[in-house]
């Protein structure tokens, strides 16, 4: 069973044509600049403006040309906009409660001790919106839309009002709701960065419809994609922990593209990870050193290169059948004479660990 949408939306001049399968399951994420059409995408689904089409969501049509068959209120989803827009005069217990108590007894799955637990704010139940930090809030806001007990989830950057250690506070709760509960999110950001740790799927939209879909590891690292030649290009890569090294607080990973060694994780050996490799953190070079600072050199072969772009160019590598992205100057690919096919090592300087 899938969310089903061929949906059409004409608003203030702008239009959107989007026509597209998203997965039960997991995270779909959907990516694209400001003004491509995500949120309204996201709005449309959620019934909370007009649209043209079909939409239909697991066995249950709720709008068939045009005409709306299930209201907005009868939808079994959680609309999770940019503000935590959390009930002022309630704790964040009240708040929880409020959610919770709307969901018919039968269908109560997700407590608020339940939620409470996956997002981390056990101890904030009594404390009032106004006394918690934006990440607190927004993590509160989330654990509310899970008391909702729905069946899809709706998050329209949720991260982006966020500072920096914010964000990476948050990013570790968002897993968890992927991983302990059984209900397909759709997750819309303009952040490579958020796309990489988070998404299964990716779609990526334009100009009010979606031009590119598909597994997030191969779309994140297809030459031909719009996300590969932007300065956060970044890759996936999949491992398994193989051991750990306390005297030098290092991990030794088992990973698509061979062994790695990255800082100490917290999990312990056979665990697996998703890994994030910034193409600007990767460099390339003829000749394996013997001497180097960078942990991690493997060989690769390289599969294509883009076309120079303000004096940078973006290499696309099979490594052990896997493709990652390096980026580079114009000159230094020059310098190495890059063409399909060469052997090449690459140093790759820091990975981000995503579990």
């Amino acid at each position: 069973m899938s969310l089903e949408i061929d949906l059409f939306c004409e608003r203030d001049g702008f239009l959107l044509e989007a026509k597209h399968h998203f997965p039960a399951s997991g995270i779909s994420g959907v990516f694209g600049p400001s003004g491509c059409g995500k949120t309204t995408l996201l709005r449309a689904i959620a019934g909370l403006i007009p649209s043209r089409g079909d939409l239909h969501f697991k066995a249950t049509s709720w709008q068939r040309d045009g005409r709306q068959l299930v209201p907005v209120h009868q939808r079994n989803l959680a609309y999770l906009a940019q503000q935590p827009a959390l009930f002022p005069h309630l704790d964040v217990a009240g708040n929880l409660a409020y959610a919770y108590k709307r969901v018919p007894k039968l269908q109560r799955q997700i407590t608020p001790q339940l939620a409470s637990d996956i997002m981390g704010i056990g101890d904030y139940q009594h404390r009032g919106p106004a006394s918690l930090s934006g990440g607190e809030k927004q993590r509160v806001a989330i654990a509310r839309a899970l008391c909702s007990n729905p069946q899809l989830l709706l998050m329209d950057e949720p991260l982006s009002a966020l500072d920096s250690e914010a964000k990476s506070q948050l990013l570790p709760y968002l897993k968890s709701i992927h991983h302990e509960l059984d209900c397909p999110i759709i997750y819309v950001s303009h952040s490579q960065t958020e796309m990489a740790q988070l998404a299964d799927q990716l779609v990526i939209m334009h100009e009010g419809g979606i031009v590119r879909h598909g597994p997030a590891d191969q779309l994140l690292s297809q030459l031909d994609s719009p996300l590969a030649l932007t300065n956060n290009a970044v890759s996936i890569v999949h491992a398994r922990v193989l051991e750990h090294d306390a005297e030098f607080h290092l991990s030794e990973l088992d990973s698509d593209i061979g062994k790695l060694v990255v800082p100490l994780v917290d999990l312990p050996a056979g665990s697996q990870l998703r890994l994030c490799l910034a193409a600007k953190d990767i460099s390339l070079c003829l000749e394996k050193p013997t001497s180097s600072s960078i942990q991690n050199i493997l060989p690769a072969t390289v599969s294509a290169i883009s076309e120079a772009q303000q004096g940078a160019v973006t290499v696309q590598l099979e490594c052990h059948g896997h493709h990652l992205l390096a980026k580079l100057t114009a000159k230094s690919a020059s310098e190495l004479d890059l063409q399909a096919g060469k052997s090449v090592f690459a140093q790759i300087k820091s990975v981000s660990v995503s579990s």
